[in-house]
């Protein structure tokens, strides 16, 4: 039986070699399944155990998980991480300790924005990194290492003596700082260290606002 563009509706022709129950009941079934793929849902779960268990979804449904306070959109095949309010996290810091801390991340439109800064507690003795909030990771696949879209940052002794630094993909949980060397025709970056871009002593600020597409 033919169909229609774009919702694939059967409807019978002149070459339809098929009974009158066998042709209402294709074109019954196919509207059906039209409306059903134009009906969006929403569904509100516990926590993951339940939407995992979660099925008669189509692409475009919503959902929430109470437990995270994180709201999800189905596309086709999985739930995406689509929002979720803002909430603060404390860091995993790599290469300098911290003896205080503020961190902020917030979810819209499948895109994590977070916000923060840190004061140094010891010198730098390595690459600068920092890790992401626990399960929203970073699509490393797609990003690789390249440095995050809207990243900005800046360290060095607060309103005195401060230094831009590039934010760029560590590992799918964790980002590294990167200092602009403006010593060639143009500017490239390089790894943070212990004298780079300053020499960093306790007490020295790192702010940084970045953000990536969750996986």
């Amino acid at each position: 039986m033919p169909t229609t563009l774009p919702d694939s509706i059967y409807y019978a022709d002149g070459t339809t070699p098929a009974s009158l129950a066998d042709i209402t009941a294709a074109m019954a079934t196919s509207v059906q399944n039209s409306l059903n793929l134009r009906e969006a849902h929403n569904f509100s779960w516990a926590d993951s155990t339940a939407k995992t268990a979660q099925t008669g979804m189509v692409t475009g449904d919503i959902g929430y998980q109470i437990d995270t306070s994180v709201f999800y959109i189905y596309n086709g095949t999985t739930w995406k991480i689509w929002a979720k309010a803002p909430a603060s996290y404390t860091p995993a810091f790599v290469g300098f300790t911290a003896s205080a801390s503020s961190f902020v991340y917030s979810i819209a439109s499948g895109v994590v924005q977070i916000t923060g800064k840190a004061t140094l507690s010891s010198a730098v003795t390595a690459t600068m990194t920092i890790s992401t909030p626990a399960g929203f990771n970073i699509d490393t696949t797609t990003l690789g290492a390249a440095v995050i879209a809207s990243q900005i940052g800046f360290g060095g002794v607060d309103g005195a003596t401060d230094h831009p630094l590039g934010v760029r993909v560590s590992t799918s949980t964790a980002v590294a700082l990167s200092a602009f060397n403006a010593a060639g025709t143009y500017a490239t970056v390089v790894n943070t260290a212990a004298a780079i871009p300053l020499t960093w002593a306790i007490g020295n600020i790192v702010y940084v606002s970045f953000s990536y597409p969750v996986v």
